[in-house]
């Protein structure tokens, strides 16, 4: 089950099967601000993820959880005496290794929140129609002999693809997402619902990550 749940996500993402385009028919378009807030969110909920455990910030508790797809609850590790004089056990539980995973991935999100944030169209081969609706060139002739003055809407409306004698904007990929050149400043505003995650996972583990005595 886990084998083809895993296909299945793979090839959905891989593919074109959905479509949010197709599917919405440009009910409430996207723009780089509500998709910049997107990716905040999305790193809000993965370190809520990691808070919201009742272990959160030890994570020690009586129950073992089994590493993904091993029949195990910990993996130990031995460095090598030839770099480290002292032997170091490195001893890593389920819910380390789980976690652990989450940060990777807020690496990916945060990433994710940087590309939206300095996102611009003409960048990735696409240009905005009237509308400030984002086409997508998909001529790869395009872009081996880049020109700038080709990748705008006046240019590719007025000129007719010799090969299909249709305009090129009709052989370029449409898109209800908009960008509409906000300005940089309302754009980090985005990172505000995310840094007040950090601070709270910071205070969190400064002030419940101590020890008491006798613990």
């Amino acid at each position: 089950v886990w084998l083809s749940l895993t296909s299945l996500v793979v090839l959905v993402v891989c593919t074109d099967w959905i479509s949010w385009d197709a599917i919405n028919h440009g009910f409430l378009p996207s723009n780089e601000v509500s998709r910049a807030f997107l990716a905040s969110f999305i790193l809000v909920f993965d370190l809520l993820i990691v808070m919201q455990d009742w272990e959160f910030p030890h994570f020690i508790g009586a129950m073992d959880v089994k590493l993904p797809g091993l029949h195990t609850s910990h993996i130990q590790l031995q460095l090598p005496r030839c770099i480290f004089r002292e032997v170091y056990h490195i001893h890593i539980t389920g819910k380390w290794f789980n976690y652990g995973i989450i940060i990777l991935v807020l690496i990916l999100d945060l990433n994710m929140w940087k590309n939206q944030i300095f996102y611009k169209p003409y960048e990735y081969g696409q240009y905005l129609s009237p509308s400030l609706n984002i086409y997508t060139v998909t001529n790869v002739s395009h872009f081996r002999a880049f020109n700038a003055s080709t990748f705008t809407w006046e240019w590719r409306t007025a000129h007719v693809n010799p090969d299909t004698n249709r305009t090129y904007t009709q052989g370029d990929l449409f898109m209800f997402s908009k960008f509409v050149d906000t300005g940089l400043s309302t754009k980090c505003l985005a990172f505000l619902p995310s840094l007040l995650a950090f601070t709270m996972f910071g205070i969190f583990v400064v002030v419940f990550g101590r020890f008491k005595e006798g613990e």
